[in-house]
């Protein structure tokens, strides 16, 4: 059957080409009765051929059409026109998640786990009704204009996936993401998908695919066999949290993905918590050790020979040159032991100075005595790397004297030891949940939400349909809803304070109001 803008079909005006695959082509169409945009898939002509493989699909677009969830595009119906095999499905404008990354410029973290996550709140909604995708890839996901994500084809995967299906090419088109169990031709279930979505959310965050090849072969055996380089690798400021859970994702034994949808969507929200609060930035980057202030090492036996000869000199112009003056200006007796002390200590350094500030007992009377100024105009010719010229006499005598009749270092340690040990003693244990219960709380919560969001799309659309008509839904099915909503912020609270009883029992009350809302909408 040839299609072109113009032509009408049934009650459907062909508008445009929206796009052409393996299995066929998309326009956008309009009916003519409603005026309602949708979506047209013409399948390919090889497939109508078979009328098993026909009925097969028919199934499939049976199951997709009870398929009620904001994050899933709706399939309203389907037709055969000229044996040709329709479907008309949900106008979704916007553009498909692998329009948004490059190789060279990957999508942001947190726009690329918010994606997913979206993802996996419509997969966790089928995957309890027992649907599973088989088809998951960026080509499928669409971001809507609002910031939506809706996931195409759901249900069509499983016929694609049909051996006698290889001539149609979209077998390898999947190949990148398809999990080993469905390579290996062995029964899938929700685990398959979850993988695929793994590899996908890879491929946002680095632009690179994790599994490549040139041929289907190679493609098939890195799926199998090869370990996927992590990704925090390729992008050294992915949290770790992150690198752990993509990795978990396309783990290739199946007991080691994660289990469910829900669980894979407690994983990354606690990803995309970290990254928004900036709790946890980047892995590993190399940062800077501490360097520890210079302290001079203390001499050593020929280390400072320089320094050594130096205070040779000055001892020998001490004796020849001033020792007449030296004797008569040293009157006050008590400082006998100080003048030789200065004279083999011009090695000290200035930053030195500054730190025996809490010995001030044994020099309290040093700076009183008058030789100090004629024995010091020596000290700055002997110690040259200390800046000698504008060194007045005073202050370099004294405190050197300081630093070498005390020694800080047996001190500095003392104060600290007891400042440290009352607070470590007081601080209390914080209430917490075993990893288990914490778990198992995550993925009900997460499961009462999704269930919670189909209710929520299909009361959207019986108001829409009630309202054309000047009607008004059931007050009673609003306050449902408006019950699971509560009960889920009660027990998240309850989550917050450690306290998983009660927040078993606000989900029990929130799951039982949610059985009767599904009941009314038939979900």
């Amino acid at each position: 059957m040839s299609l072109a803008p113009g032509q009408q079909i049934g009650d459907y005006l062909i508008l445009q080409e929206l796009g052409a695959g393996g299995m066929g082509k998309v326009y956008k169409v309009q009916n003519v009765i409603s005026d309602r945009l949708e979506a047209m898939k013409v399948l390919l002509p090889d497939l109508t051929r078979d009328s098993d493989l026909a009925d097969r699909f028919l199934r499939e677009i049976k199951v997709q059409a009870s398929l009620e969830h904001p994050n899933i595009a709706r399939l309203h119906t389907a037709m055969r026109a000229d044996n040709q095999l329709l479907m008309l499905m949900e106008f979704v404008e916007g553009r498909t998640v692998e329009s948004l990354f490059t190789p060279e410029r990957p999508m942001p973290l947190d726009h690329a786990v918010w994606h997913c996550m979206q993802v996996l709140s419509a997969l966790d909604y089928a995957h309890v009704r027992g649907i599973v995708h088989r088809d998951i890839k960026p080509s499928n996901m669409m971001l809507t204009t609002q910031g939506q994500i809706k996931l195409l084809d759901f249900g069509i995967a499983r016929v694609i996936n049909d051996p006698s299906l290889t001539q149609t090419r979209q077998t390898v088109g999947s190949l990148f993401y398809m999990s080993p169990e469905q390579i290996n031709g062995q029964p899938v279930d929700a685990r398959s998908d979850l993988y695929s979505l793994g590899v996908s959310l890879y491929q946002m965050v680095t632009g690179r695919k994790p599994f490549d090849g040139t041929s289907d072969f190679s493609i098939m055996a890195a799926h199998m066999q090869q370990q996927a380089i992590p990704p925090i690798q390729l992008d050294p400021s992915m949290p770790p949290m992150l690198n752990d859970v993509i990795l978990r994702a396309i783990a290739k034994d199946v007991n080691q993905r994660f289990q469910s949808a829900a669980e894979f969507h407690a994983g990354l929200e606690a990803v995309l918590r970290a990254i928004q609060s900036g709790g946890q930035p980047a892995a590993p980057a190399p940062q800077p050790q501490p360097q520890p202030a210079p302290i001079p090492p203390p001499p050593s036996a020929g280390g400072n020979l320089g320094l050594k000869l130096a205070g040779v000199a000055v001892l020998v112009m001490l004796l020849a040159g001033g020792g007449m003056v030296w004797w008569k200006l040293r009157k006050p007796a008590p400082e006998p032991q100080q003048a030789e002390v200065i004279t083999p200590t011009p090695q000290p350094e200035p930053p030195k100075e500054k730190t025996p500030d809490p010995l001030p007992d044994p020099p309290v009377e040093a700076p009183k005595p008058a030789p100090v100024a004629v024995a010091s105009n020596p000290l700055p010719r002997s110690a040259p790397p200390v800046s000698a010229p504008e060194a007045k006499p005073a202050p370099p005598v004294t405190t050197p004297a300081r630093v070498i009749t005390q020694e800080p270092p047996a001190t500095v340690p003392q104060p600290t030891a007891p400042a440290y040990t009352p607070p470590a003693a007081a601080q209390p244990a914080p209430p917490r949940i075993a990893a288990a219960v914490a778990s198992e709380l995550r993925v009900r919560r997460v499961r009462i939400q999704s269930r919670l969001e189909a209710c929520q799309a299909a009361m959207n659309n019986l108001r829409e349909t009630l309202a054309s008509q000047g009607l008004k839904p059931r007050g009673d099915i609003n306050t449902l809803l408006q019950t699971v909503s509560s009960e889920v912020n009660e027990a998240e609270a309850a989550i917050r304070e450690a306290d998983a009883d009660t927040a078993r029992q606000h989900f029990d009350t929130a799951e039982q109001a949610l059985r009767k809302a599904e009941r009314f909408f038939n979900l």
